[in-house]
């Protein structure tokens, strides 16, 4: 779970996403997450490490520099 307000939503898609303000929500998105096939939590955690692992502080570092013009 995590919360849609969070900048890292947009590209952690396979997270379940919450309004923490919402308990209603969140009480939904705990059931979702102890109902779901374990196959199914196995993919999206996957998919959540390889985001995490490819789109880490160095690369972004790289990414800013170079949209300034600067060596990385």
């Amino acid at each position: 779970m995590l919360s849609e307000f969070t900048g890292a939503a947009r590209e952690l898609t396979e997270a379940l996403l919450v309004n923490p303000h919402d308990t209603d929500g969140v009480k939904y998105a705990v059931a979702r997450a102890l109902e779901m096939p374990e196959e199914e939590a196995r993919e999206r955690m996957h998919a959540l490490r390889e985001q995490v692992l490819e789109h880490d502080v160095n690369r972004w570092a790289r990414t800013f520099l170079d949209a300034l013009g600067l060596p990385s």
